[in-house]
């Protein structure tokens, strides 16, 4: 599978972290990655068949060709394909807005995005309509990001967001690696505001209380790094993030993803599928020439074999 991250417009980029793309020609014979509890929200265009989730419990959720995924509490399996149906080739174009962004970009109330994946049309209207159809006939990967970069910056120009002290309060949280009462508390005296008043500014902007927040923010930190080659030893790492030790990581592990760490080892494209890392095989940096003067498209291609060691999806 072909795996690509781009950054968005400069203008974006407070808000958008990197538009991806998944894509086969065929039938994916390996296996899709877990979907891990996360802040963030997301925007996904299916151009070829859509996927489903599986949840932990069995639940099989069908995606729309357009939707979007608020933030995740609970862990989920991808598979390829319609129920009932031959799985097929893969074209997903996903935007990965920061934690408390996509709310700037829509009117729906970020609580009612929290685990749960809406058709784009509630949010976007017919827009959401438009930008998969122009996407489904421009298969220029480049030419792709720039309809992203003008379909977004449009609805960034009616909104004009100004940074509110949410935006400091997540900076914050998570930068204070450890979660719980004592981060939360010294946020709320930073900013000089109650623990009422932070959470009702986070369930209004992130969909999540900012004591939930920090703990899915330290779990991605943590994870990532334990993931990447080389750097601290996996035994000592949990402890510069604010857990206990290693056992009270790997329990947390288990509550939020489902799965003990060797699963994710045992793939050694997983972040690659999620972030631009050094396991990409290639990475390349394209400047590119636009009417506001030079600009740096950093796409990274991660070519997959679609192996037998990497097994069925469970």
């Amino acid at each position: 599978m072909l795996v690509r991250h781009t950054v968005p417009h400069p203008s974006l980029l407070p808000f958008i972290e990197t538009y991806w793309c998944w894509e086969s020609e065929a039938e994916p014979a390996g296996r899709l990655p877990r979907i891990l509890p996360s802040a963030e929200s997301e925007v996904l265009l299916h151009y070829r068949t859509p996927l489903r989730t599986m949840s932990l419990d069995g639940t099989v959720l069908k995606l729309p060709h357009a939707a979007v995924a608020g933030p995740q509490t609970r862990p989920c399996d991808l598979l390829p394909g319609l129920e009932g149906d031959q799985p097929g080739p893969i074209g997903i174009i996903g935007i990965r807005f920061r934690p408390g962004a996509f709310r700037l970009f829509c009117r729906l109330p970020a609580d009612g995005l929290t685990d749960a994946i809406l058709p784009l049309e509630e949010a976007w209207g017919t827009v959401s309509r438009e930008l998969l159809h122009r996407l489904q006939e421009t298969p220029d990967w480049q030419r792709r990001t720039r309809l992203l970069d003008d379909a977004l910056l449009k609805l960034l120009e009616s909104r004009q967001p100004a940074r509110t002290p949410v935006d400091r309060a997540l900076s914050m949280l998570r930068s204070m690696q450890p979660d719980g009462r004592p981060a939360v508390r010294a946020v709320c005296d930073a900013l000089a505001v109650s623990e009422r008043q932070l959470e009702r500014w986070f369930l209004g902007r992130v969909g999540l209380p900012p004591k939930r927040y920090a703990r899915l923010a330290r779990f991605q930190l943590t994870l990532i790094r334990l993931l990447e080659p080389g750097g601290t030893p996996s035994g000592l790492l949990p402890l510069e993030y604010g857990y206990y030790d290693q056992s009270h990581f790997l329990r947390e592990l288990r509550s939020l993803a489902g799965a003990p760490l060797a699963s994710f080892r045992e793939q050694p494209d997983f972040l690659s599928f999620f972030y631009k890392t050094p396991g990409a095989s290639s990475r390349n940096l394209e400047w590119k020439q636009n009417g506001e003067g030079e600009r740096c498209h950093e796409a990274v291609e991660v070519q997959r074999l679609d192996a037998a060691r990497d097994g069925g999806h469970p």
